[in-house]
């Protein structure tokens, strides 16, 4: 199972309730895949396929920030003397076979894990082994306006024409 697999399951577990926007960068940090839902809030699922790739992610800044946003429950913190802008949820999806644990992730984390039996529908193949927490309740518009456009281009490109399915956008 690689990343786009993952990705892939992730994307049709939401289909079309939200947008997602796949490696963008916030704050100079990338986000594996973000999600914007309809109310402006925003989840940044981070995608990893090995448990070095797993641990080794915990040096990175944003970690920093997130966690002190999730402890001053505020979307916008200090960062190199400008604001930096934080999610509202951060996830980690790992396919199941990492045994990656709840433990093993930060306290502003989820967990999901996901399954390489394709036979399976979408909800079948995610299991949340920890609900994310919100890290803060305030909704990100400048991000909305600017996902909407790579949504729709990434979908149709990467995700739905590659793969035959019949969706129209």
């Amino acid at each position: 199972m690689n990343a786009s697999d993952v990705e892939l399951v992730v994307v049709g577990w939401f289909w079309p309730r939200n947008i997602f926007v796949p490696n963008i960068y916030l704050n100079g940090d990338e986000c594996d895949l973000l999600m914007l839902a309809p109310s402006g809030r925003t989840t940044d699922f981070e995608i990893k396929i090995s448990r070095s790739d797993f641990f080794a992610d915990a040096k990175k800044l944003k970690h920093y920030r997130y966690r002190s946003a999730f402890e001053h429950k505020t979307t916008r913190i200090k960062c190199f003397g400008d604001k930096c802008l934080v999610p509202n949820h951060f996830v980690y999806v790992v396919p199941e076979t990492l045994n990656i644990m709840p433990s093993d992730v930060p306290k502003y984390a989820g967990l999901w894990t996901v399954k390489e039996n394709e036979r399976l529908c979408w909800s079948e193949r995610i299991t949340r082994l920890k609900e994310a927490p919100t890290i803060h309740k305030e909704s990100i518009d400048v991000l909305s306006k600017m996902a909407r456009g790579l949504w729709a281009r990434y979908a149709q490109r990467a995700i739905f024409a590659p793969r035959k399915i019949g969706v129209q956008l």
